[in-house]
């Protein structure tokens, strides 16, 4: 079962005769995500307490917006994010250019909700804390580049996520004992992975809350602030400067087939790929977020890079395909028949991988040389 996690609903309650009257409300309370019933009720019971009477707002949809919800239909100073990558949770509002909810109150009288003529309100929700950014990034199916955030770490593992999931420090002291928790952990990622690490605060409402809170703090308060702030930008200075590993030697084959296997493997292609080319050698192609298909039913562009690369003398395996702005490039990732150059060949902790570029635009342009990829769902992408 995943473990609740804390959520700030941040209630704007707006004077309907004067929209500039604004009143702010956060309520905490914990769960398993975002949802609107609980965030409703949530926001129902801030209200009742604040006004000190029984209050009921309906939340048609929620629009997930990073790292954040907002119930806002069309909230100035969101639209620019709204109407970009945003995801809508339940019933899409009937009203598309309703800025604000309507408010009911009880009456006691008729024993039923009636509306309210004072308020209208509009509700943020937001997970508050620090974020531990990896200085990486992941693909999603799509191809989407995202940076990747700590999830979970161990002294044998690590799992990255997207910031709105990554694992939450609530305030500084916490993200401190962490970092001097798996300090160890941390300088072998940075060292033999490439890793950069830093941290962050979740989102905009966090920041400005603490920002507020250390101005309201004593004297001596924003000194233990300032100090663990300080004893954090030493430790992260002192793991990211650790010396980079020493290459560990590559392990290659006895043969160039069975090298193109284990390179595969290295990359994570998904092994009935794997299989296929070693039952037949076919050579497949992958695309932007690591889709793959056979190579031979594709365009004779991918055809005339392969020729290239087997007129050479060399074996090829795959084919990273791109079509960018500045060409349309299909990478051969080939086994050479020089095998002292076959440990040079392999992918490093980086993503850079020898290969030769056929520049469809401008088959001129065509060259042999380092690529950089991402192995992603199980195929791979040019980045």
């Amino acid at each position: 079962m995943a473990k609740a996690r804390n959520y700030v609903a941040r209630i704007l309650m707006v004077r309907k005769d004067n929209p500039k009257n604004i009143t702010i409300i956060e309520k905490v309370y914990q769960g398993d995500n975002i949802g609107i019933s609980q965030v409703e009720a949530v926001t129902n019971d801030a209200l009742s307490e604040y006004l000190t009477t029984k209050v009921s707002c309906s939340i048609k949809s929620l629009r997930i917006l990073g790292t954040m919800a907002s119930s806002y239909m069309c909230d100035k100073t969101l639209q620019a994010t709204v109407q970009h990558d945003c995801t809508v949770m339940g019933e899409t509002a009937k009203e598309t250019n309703e800025e604000y909810i309507p408010l009911k109150v009880w009456n006691e009288e008729t024993k039923t909700y009636v509306d309210d003529d004072t308020y209208v309100i509009g509700v943020d929700v937001y997970e508050p804390g620090y974020v531990i950014s990896l200085g990486k990034e992941s693909t999603n199916m799509f191809g989407q580049r995202n940076s990747m955030y700590l999830d979970s770490i161990n002294s044998r593992n690590i799992h990255g996520t997207t910031r709105s999931y990554a694992k939450r420090f609530k305030d500084l002291k916490s993200l401190k004992t962490h970092l001097e928790k798996y300090e160890k952990a941390y300088k072998y990622l940075v060292s033999n992975a490439g890793y950069s690490i830093s941290y962050e605060p979740a989102n905009e409402y966090f920041t400005e809350n603490e920002e507020k809170a250390f101005k309201k703090a004593s004297g001596k308060k924003q000194a233990s602030i300032t100090d663990i702030k300080n004893a954090i930008t030493n430790m992260l200075s002192d793991i990211n400067g650790v010396e980079e590993a020493a290459d560990v030697p590559v392990k290659t084959a006895d043969n160039p087939k069975d090298e193109a296997i284990l390179r595969m493997m290295e990359e994570k292609i998904y092994k009935p790929y794997i299989d296929k080319f070693k039952k037949d050698g076919t050579v497949f192609i992958s695309e932007i977020g690591g889709m793959i298909y056979d190579a031979v039913d594709h365009t004779p562009e991918a055809q005339a890079a392969l020729e290239e690369v087997r007129n050479d003398g060399y074996l090829p395996y795959m084919i990273v395909h791109r079509n960018t702005n500045i060409g349309d490039f299909y990478t051969v990732l080939y086994v050479s028949d020089c095998k002292e150059d076959w440990a040079e060949e392999h992918i490093d902790k980086y993503g850079y991988i020898m290969g030769y570029t056929y520049n469809a635009s401008d088959p001129e342009l065509s060259e042999y040389g380092l690529s950089r990829i991402d192995c992603c769902n199980g195929g791979l992408q040019l980045l």
